[in-house]
């Protein structure tokens, strides 16, 4: 567990980190301490959720932070969103970073699943999601924002 660096998805999440800070640096300034700073720290918090989970020394505990870690692609998610809705980045920048996101996403809940399935947990959270929203495999059929309601 304790060896989180060679986890593809803790490598994806620092491209994902590169590309975050990118975007929070061309965001007004009247933004700096509010949602650039939100942004920046959300995105860092999946990387270091997925650290401390390893390095906690259970099962369980490490399946809660990578929880956690989910949860903070989530935020980015809707950040990046709110960044294209107030104009601050394009749709385009936006919908970028949001794949990257969403492939973090989809790399976390397989490894939730997987880590579920070695203690005896039925990954009910996981399936539930996909039931509803569906599966990295329907990644080409992602929304430009604009035409998001």
């Amino acid at each position: 567990m304790s060896n989180y660096k060679k986890l593809l998805v803790w490598q994806e999440t620092l491209v994902l980190i590169d590309e975050v800070y990118d975007i929070a640096m061309v965001l007004p300034d009247y933004e700096t301490f509010a949602l650039s700073n939100q942004l920046r720290r959300a995105v860092v918090s999946i990387a270091s959720n997925i650290a401390e989970g390893a390095g906690r020394g259970t099962l369980k505990d490490y399946i809660h932070f990578l929880y956690n870690a989910k949860g903070s692609a989530y935020e980015v998610e809707t950040q990046l969103i709110i960044c294209a809705r107030r104009r601050f980045i394009s749709e385009g920048a936006a919908n970028h970073i949001i794949f990257h996101v969403k492939k973090v996403i989809w790399m976390l809940k397989k490894l939730i699943a997987s880590l579920e399935d070695k203690m005896g947990e039925k990954p009910t959270a996981a399936r539930e999601e996909v039931e509803q929203y569906g599966d990295m495999d329907d990644v080409d059929v992602f929304m430009p924002l604009s035409t998001q309601p």
